[in-house]
């Protein structure tokens, strides 16, 4: 077998049809789709056990509430593929994903994992933003040693290469793909297709990416800092440790960055009160550094025609700009 496809599902009844739909109409059609119910409260298991009767390619795995982490480790023991791909219970897949990203492990045998450019969308599937990376490994690298530049569920590995390092790390919560990466980035390089290929769910205001932005970036940041002492030959599990992990959350809660995101995300549902709310308590004393928060206060009293003409004139830029990356490559 080609492929094997993970995608862990916890209370995504309102998506997981969708995710699942846009696995089976792939082009490419040599793969096995895992599906973990991760504990759900809801009718997630009843809609991915409907679509099991239907499709011989999934196979479906129960199971209590364990998180992320440790229900793709569980996917990646069950995998029988020569690649092992990611898919998200609220995000799609395009039609010829699969294809291209198989394509390029086939051809390039130095690269050991890659992701594809990504659309972002909001909950009701309207463009939002977009992620735009070339496969150009050397520059993929010298990124990732700095942000986590790929959209988690888009990505396809070599599942030899998910063996070698043993998965991913179970004490992240948050960040565990981009610690895989860095690990990852060390055996092999890093790809991607040029092609948009992914659309991924930006459920603001109540996704847990922005209520746990703070973890996120912690996590991040002990990712990073477990690559560097990597590279000094170092051990890096004394890195991993709730008194390390602790430290550095309070570092980004303190930060303006939660409460700029939760108030846009509430501006954008036209809830301005809880938006000026959200970033009252920032606001004094005055610092420059603090202007996108300023503005931001300010555009909260802008009409209502006002702030939607300027989203739409934002995602017309969005638009113009992706398509001018994806020529470019």
């Amino acid at each position: 077998m080609k492929l094997s496809v993970i995608m862990s599902a916890y209370d995504s009844q309102k998506t997981v049809a969708q995710a699942i739909e846009s696995i089976l109409a792939q082009t490419f059609g040599d793969f096995e789709f895992i599906i973990i119910d991760d504990g759900s409260k809801d009718n997630t298991a009843d809609i991915i056990k409907d679509y099991q009767t239907r499709d011989k390619r999934i196979a479906f795995l129960r199971q209590e509430n364990l998180g992320l982490t440790k229900s793709l480790n569980i996917g990646i023991r069950s995998a029988k593929g020569e690649y092992v791909a990611r898919q998200d219970a609220d995000d799609i897949s395009l039609p010829e994903r699969f294809k291209y990203q198989v394509e390029l492990l086939d051809k390039n045998r130095e690269i050991g994992f890659t992701g594809c450019s990504c659309e972002i969308i909001d909950d009701e599937g309207k463009f939002f933003d977009f992620v735009c990376i070339y496969n150009r490994p050397e520059k993929i690298m010298r990124n990732l040693r700095h942000n986590n530049i790929f959209c988690h569920g888009s990505m396809m590995f070599r599942r030899s290469l998910l063996e070698r390092v043993s998965g991913y790390r179970e004490f992240f919560k948050y960040s565990q793909d981009y610690d895989l990466y860095l690990r990852l980035i060390e055996l092999s390089l890093p790809g991607s297709v040029n092609k948009i290929l992914y659309r991924e769910r930006a459920t603001l205001p109540e996704s847990i990416s922005i209520k746990n932005i703070d973890l996120q970036a912690a996590y991040a940041d002990l990712a990073k800092k477990c690559y560097k002492s990597r590279l000094l030959k170092k051990d890096d599990t004394y890195i991993l440790n709730e008194d390390v992990l602790n430290a550095t959350s309070k570092i980004y809660r303190d930060d303006s960055v939660l409460p700029f995101m939760e108030s846009l995300a509430s501006i954008k549902l036209n809830d301005t009160k809880k938006a000026r709310a959200a970033i009252r308590p920032y606001l004094p004393p005055f610092r420059m550094n603090k202007y996108k928060l300023y503005l931001l206060w300010f555009f909260s009293y802008m009409p209502l025609f006002m702030r939607e003409a300027i989203f739409k004139a934002k995602n017309r830029a969005r638009k113009a700009k992706m398509a001018l990356k994806l020529n470019y490559d």
